[in-house]
């Protein structure tokens, strides 16, 4: 499948350096930090895997900084890293795989400081993703999580409202690279409660399969975060213009 997944013009952001962690989600984040590196988001971790061709960063996929909330009343909302619970206070993500670990969900709070910031997120929240870039949160209304994300309708509305938040750089190019691997249309795991209740908003982290590992890539939001499964961070060294060529990429 690697040999497949190419394309000529790849935006060449300049080079860098890839750190990645197998284990649970609170290991492999202390992982980055040490290495003084931030979660990579879905839309620069595609750019690494177009980049990196066949060398296999996160071999079969990471956990990225691109969050979902679940409210009670059933909306979604799809937060960029600066606005993930899991990610937005020192000490959630222990939180969270703990939680994980024992059969449940990432609950928050509805009272204190946890509550003001799903009321604040709420606010924040736009249906349109172009303003949602802006803001930093989508609004998926209800029952709307798509079960697939589909790159060559980019021109529906419908179809990519996901794919325009998440990938706002790479979407169109990323596209065809899914195609080259046979794979443009994408099922997406909704983050279903462990519990059969939705009685209180809960939250998870956005994980991406590697599509040179597994033909039919997939976002798959529904994985537990105590699995282990590969954290990824990485910092570019210089910046580069748009070029038509791949890049060698630098480990650490």
């Amino acid at each position: 499948m690697a040999a497949r997944c190419s394309i000529t013009e790849i935006p060449v952001k300049g080079k860098y350096t890839v750190h990645t962690h197998y284990g649970s989600f609170d290991e492999g984040l202390a992982s980055l930090k040490a290495e003084g590196l931030e979660l990579i988001t879905a839309d620069a971790l595609v750019n690494l895997w177009m980049n990196a061709g066949s060398q296999g960063i996160s071999m079969t996929g990471s956990w990225t900084a691109d969050g979902y909330v679940y409210l009670p009343n059933g909306e979604t909302l799809v937060t960029r890293p600066e606005h993930n619970p899991i990610l937005k206070r020192p000490g959630m993500a222990e939180v969270a795989v703990a939680a994980h670990k024992e059969g449940r969900d990432f609950y928050i709070n509805p009272v204190g400081l946890q509550g003001r910031l799903i009321k604040l997120l709420r606010e924040r929240a736009e249906s349109d993703p172009i303003k949602a870039l802006d803001t930093g949160v989508l609004l998926l209304p209800k029952h709307t999580v798509p079960g697939s994300l589909d790159f060559t309708k980019l021109d529906d509305p419908d179809e990519s409202q996901l794919i325009i938040f998440l990938f706002p750089e790479n979407r169109t190019l990323y596209g065809r690279y899914l195609q080259a691997c046979g794979a443009d249309i994408q099922s997406v795991s909704h983050v279903y409660p462990v519990k059969s209740s939705r009685q209180r908003a809960f939250a998870n982290t956005l994980y991406l399969t590697n599509p040179m590992t597994h033909g039919a890539w997939h976002l798959n939001a529904a994985s537990s975060l105590h699995h282990p499964s590969y954290v990824t961070g990485a910092r570019y060294a210089e910046q580069l213009p748009t070029i038509p060529k791949r890049i060698h990429t630098g480990y650490r």
